[in-house]
């Protein structure tokens, strides 16, 4: 499943009924810095950066925010292990999860994105 693929579904997730396009961040080490905001909850730092880096919307920032998956590739919602691929439905919850962790990656030089 890619970001257009989602975008075109009514809702985008099917747990919450989210109608927000969302957005896919394509650079990974960007990708890595907003999954640390993201994983510490860190919505006020998320929004602007994601903002900066795409020219999103609020609502756009804000409805990635919250399908950010959590570290480990868990649900955001159930905290269920999801399956293979970077935009999974969690089998669990149903559940949209971006899947934006990136595996041994340097996370210390991404955190320091703005």
């Amino acid at each position: 499943m890619n970001i257009d693929e989602v975008n075109q579904r009514e809702p985008r997730c099917k747990q919450c009924g989210c109608l927000s396009e969302l957005i896919w961040v394509e650079d990974e080490v960007c990708r890595a810095a907003l999954h640390a905001k993201a994983a510490k909850a860190d919505f006020l730092g998320f929004v602007p950066a994601i903002r900066a880096m795409t020219s999103c919307s609020i609502g756009e920032a804000k409805a990635t925010f919250m399908h950010v998956a959590l570290p480990g590739r868990r649900c955001h919602q159930c905290k269920s292990v999801l399956g293979d691929g970077a935009i999974v439905d969690c089998l669990r919850c149903k559940s949209l999860n971006l899947v934006w962790e990136v595996e041994n990656s340097d996370s210390g030089a991404a955190s320091d994105l703005k």
